[in-house]
């Protein structure tokens, strides 16, 4: 409905007590035993014995989902409620009638899923493949209920986050299988809502980890503007044990920093509303960040090695160095060099700020101008504010260029090379330079600066153009405003 996809509803889970040889799948391979389901073979049942709540004879029946483990199919046995029995919706799937009125929800498309978990299946490594989904009608109220019928034929195999991919092609579908657990998976798709904004909806589904998912992560530009943050889940019932609290979203704090939705963590409360087996939760914002082919990280909620995971999907563009400079990023002012004044006097817009984590690199492509007159160069220069030079470490590079008047006393021959002592208590450290005789405009070749190692972090660089003018003292006009880079 409107462009995403919602679980509605949830259901306890029916412990199985026999297996029919139906053909209904394939021509069925009979293993002469209830005990087990053939090869081909298929084993349909009426909704009353599926939704039987309480079973009979000690089996059957409906159970919890929480005494499941869906990675390896184990569970206690007798299984946690047998034999209890309730009203009419106790432990069966349960929807909110708004969420199926028709007049609440034209143009909205059904679907329900089924989901099998078994021991043997797990251990032949095909425990993947046994999510399958089908399209349904809702009909009229009856009851207090709608009536809902099946349609068309069950897409075997695929779970129903594949029914949003099925029907919009704008929807990127990512997996990810956690080491010695199960699979997770996210949906996601970007809307462009003019005016620069765009809409973000993340379906995250667990489809069999035992792990759960406990939070959701994208980097994002600080300087962006984040609103309409929503999240959706699905009501656990009957007695199940998980606390059904929204998660809350944190806004980044940094131009590369998290947007980071999440639960409580497992030491704080292990019935917090993770994302567990079989369910499908929603992350959504709108942002002036347009999309880029990328990954979302996806923390796991109970202890285990990784913490963390990566799935691929559409996400926004992180902030680099050269959408900084070029202007695309903080309000898209412009190229830098608009902001800066090349006739010797000060500039006076802001410093854009970026800030990046340690080991990353930075694709430097930057537009240097003259200052007007025939004899100009234009420089790009930075220093580091570290605690001492033993901590700084050469870029690696080599630079040409010719001598510049002091105070900066650069070699006149080529060598990667730090500029000390122009500034009481820092380093310098210089990135690139670039020398013409007058206007027009050129482009600087595009160079990847790694970060260099052994530094006290946080490292603080600012970029700022330098323009050569014989009329002014030593031969330098300085502009004060640039691009600050904050080393994490």
């Amino acid at each position: 409905k409107d462009g995403k996809l919602e679980q509605l509803g949830i259901s306890w889970l029916k412990h199985g007590f026999g297996a029919l040889t139906e053909n209904l799948c394939n021509v069925c391979i009979d293993p002469g035993t209830s005990d087990a389901l053939g090869i081909g073979c298929s084993d349909p049942y009426t909704a009353s014995l599926n939704g039987n709540q309480g079973g009979f004879f000690g089996i059957a029946g409906l159970g919890p989902r929480s005494e499941v483990n869906p990675v390896t199919g184990d569970y206690p046995f007798p299984y946690g409620t047998s034999g209890q029995t309730g009203d009419d919706i106790y432990k069966r799937l349960q929807v909110r009638n708004a969420d199926l009125d028709p007049a609440q929800n034209v143009g909205a498309r059904y679907f329900v899923e089924g989901h099998y978990v078994t021991p043997d299946d797990s251990l032949a490594g095909n425990n993947n493949n046994n999510a399958s989904y089908r399209e349904i009608s809702v009909g009229g109220l009856t009851g207090g209920g709608y009536d809902l019928s099946l349609m068309s034929s069950t897409m075997r195999e695929k779970p129903a986050l594949l029914a949003w991919s099925d029907i919009d092609p704008a929807v990127t579908i990512g997996t990810v299988d956690v080491v010695d657990d199960g699979r997770m998976m996210l949906g996601s798709k970007a809307t462009d809502l003019g005016g620069g904004m765009w809409r973000y909806e993340y379906a995250v589904y667990n489809m069999n980890s035992d792990r759960s998912c406990g939070s959701f992560s994208l980097t994002v530009p600080s300087s962006a503007s984040i609103m309409n943050t929503g999240f959706h889940d699905v009501d656990h019932h009957s007695g199940e044990p998980f606390d059904g609290t929204d998660w809350t979203v944190s806004l980044p704090e940094s131009a590369n920093g998290s947007l980071i939705f999440s639960t409580l963590n497992y030491e704080q409360n292990q019935n917090a509303n993770a994302l567990r087996w079989g369910t499908l939760y929603n992350i959504r914002f709108d942002i002036d960040v347009g999309p880029v082919s990328g990954t979302a990280t996806l923390g796991l909620f109970a202890p285990g090695i990784p913490d963390t995971v990566e799935v691929a999907g559409v996400v926004p563009k992180p902030v680099n160095l050269s959408d900084v400079l070029a202007g695309t990023v903080n309000g898209g002012a412009g190229p830098i060099t608009d902001i800066l004044f090349l006739n010797g006097s000060p500039g006076t817009g802001p410093n854009r700020e970026v800030r990046i984590g340690l080991g990353e690199s930075l694709a430097l492509d930057l537009d240097l101008p003259p200052a007007g007159s025939g004899n100009a160069c234009s420089i790009l220069w930075a220093w580091a504010a570290v605690p001492s030079e033993s901590t700084i470490t050469p870029l690696g590079f080599d630079l040409g260029f010719s001598s510049l008047p002091s105070p900066l006393g650069l070699p006149a021959t080529p060598q990667p090379v730090r500029i000390a002592n122009t500034f009481p208590n820092r380093f310098d450290i210089l990135l690139g330079v670039e020398r013409w005789p007058g206007p027009p405009t050129r482009k600087s070749p595009s160079r990847l600066i790694n970060l260099p190692s052994g530094v006290s972090f946080p490292l603080t660089a600012f970029f700022q153009g330098l323009i050569e003018d014989p009329g002014s003292p030593n031969g330098l006009a300085a502009v004060t405003n640039g691009l600050t880079l904050i080393v994490e």
